[in-house]
């Protein structure tokens, strides 16, 4: 039996909302609910999860089903609050404070700012108002998951991140919004991860397999997954990316690159000298190797992050808008910025400024990404980078200081300057349902936006 859903109560102001989710903490009722539902998820929840979602792609995965289900959504549309991105918030509230450092409460908010910032940008007109409702929902809430299933484990389950995340809409949603939108948005969800090839998880003597989602936009129907990816993607590149992967490798993790999950060290200090080793290999180079060694570090991950958004052989990018484009390209120069800082030679600072330089980025750390393992990943981190050489620690010290003093300032204006500026007009034949929409996002997830850009400002980390 799935456990209730947390449905705490706080008021309806989005900056009240913004300052809670980021700086509060759960209640000993939310924590216990929590973890009933983790252990739901872990243990009967994750075979019915991956079942439920195999049915929602047989209903709605499909172009047809798609349409069918959007006309339905329409009416349900029109019906939905005006404040219901706040009444969102307020029910989700203990599931996001409970994200991990990586995936935490900052990761969430922030791709609530990214929406607002790919909505400046002109397409939004060409698209109807469920797609953009849709694309809204699942930019917010695709990473839910990660709340109560541990990111990492993936390859041990049926239903990863996205598939629970997938769920816990549905089930938190269910009285906000109507039967049809929910289940346009769990898709989304389900699908933001965006794998290319079939996963294969195996557990105990049962092998399951998901397959790629049928998500090619055929006259602006299915925009809304890439909406949801897009919002995703935007603090997987640049300074904030580097913080969120750096943070994610103080213990060793298993993730899926796109072939396999990849192997760890049996040693936790062998696999972080791996990770945070300062060499750069080629895919060519580390495919020679026995794994865990052909794993790439985390200069190797952060690079091939970066490139991936000018390959244009990748489908990554392929529905980008040119003002969504233009942001993440540049936070892709940044990240590769910040890696070739790591790789530069000959520097060599004092054990004094190796820790002034540590001690900032930590900071920086803990202002992008609250969570209440973050503390505990700080501290790992500290003592683990005390592994390396003292010559790779310098190499890190220095990349930590141009991250900290130029690379995260830079980016943070440029995202400022954006918002600035009032969104787009959604285009809909349907002008209650465009005047709905358009409502939300002008007198609600803008204020949201920045607000919480605000809360980020480089200025906060000292």
């Amino acid at each position: 039996m799935v456990p209730e859903v947390v449905d705490p109560v706080i008021q309806s102001e989005s900056p009240k909302i913004v300052q809670e989710i980021y700086r509060g903490s759960l209640s000993e009722p939310e924590s216990q609910r929590i973890l009933e539902l983790r252990n739901y998820y872990a243990g009967e929840g994750d075979i019915v999860v991956y079942n439920d979602i195999q049915r929602l792609r047989q209903e709605v995965g499909t172009i047809e089903g798609w349409k069918q289900t959007k006309e339905k959504a329409r009416e349900e549309l029109k019906q939905v609050p005006g404040d219901i991105l706040e009444k969102l918030l307020e029910r989700f509230s203990p599931l996001i404070k409970n994200l991990p450092a990586g995936h935490s409460r900052g990761h969430f908010l922030r791709d609530t700012a990214y929406l607002t910032a790919i909505f400046q940008d002109n397409e939004i007109s060409e698209h109807d108002s469920v797609e953009v409702f849709v694309g809204m929902v699942g930019g917010m809430y695709h990473d839910i998951g990660n709340s109560v299933a541990d990111r990492y484990d993936e390859a041990k389950r049926f239903s990863g991140h996205a598939e629970i995340g997938s769920d816990i809409f549905g089930r938190t949603a269910t009285g906000l919004l109507g039967e049809n939108l929910i289940k346009m948005s769990k898709l989304v969800i389900a699908g933001h991860t965006h794998y290319l090839r079939d996963r294969i998880m195996t557990k105990g003597e049962q092998t399951r397999s998901l397959k790629p989602y049928d998500d090619e936009v055929v006259q602006g129907e299915r925009i809304a997954y890439w909406w949801t990816r897009q919002s995703d993607r935007m603090d997987a590149q640049g300074p904030i990316m580097d913080v969120r992967h750096i943070l994610t490798k103080a213990e060793p993790t298993e993730d899926f690159d796109g072939r396999e999950f990849h192997k760890v060290w049996e040693s936790s200090g062998d696999d972080f000298k791996h990770q945070f080793s300062t060499v750069l290999r080629t895919a060519e180079k580390r495919v020679q190797l026995e794994s865990p060694e052909s794993t790439q570090n985390v200069l190797e991950h952060l690079t091939m992050f970066a490139r991936s958004n000018f390959n244009s052989a990748l489908p990554y990018a392929k529905y980008d808008n040119p003002l969504y484009s233009n942001l993440i390209t540049a936070a892709a120069e940044e990240q590769a910025e910040f890696v070739q800082d790591a790789l530069s030679q000959n520097i060599n600072l004092t054990p004094e400024k190796r820790e002034e330089a540590f001690e900032a980025f930590f900071k920086l750390s803990n202002m992008l990404e609250p969570a209440k393992n973050t503390p505990a990943t700080i501290g790992l981190l500290r003592d683990k980078f005390k592994l390396l050489s003292e010559e790779d620690q310098s190499k890190w010290a220095h990349a930590f200081k141009g991250l900290v003093e130029r690379l995260y300032p830079r980016m943070h204006l440029r995202i400022s300057k954006v918002l600035e500026n009032k969104t787009r007009q959604v285009s809909d034949q349907d002008e209650e349902a465009k005047n709905r929409v358009q409502g939300i996002i002008d007198n609600h997830l803008h204020p949201l936006a920045l607000e919480i850009w605000e809360t980020f400002s480089p200025s906060k980390i000292f």
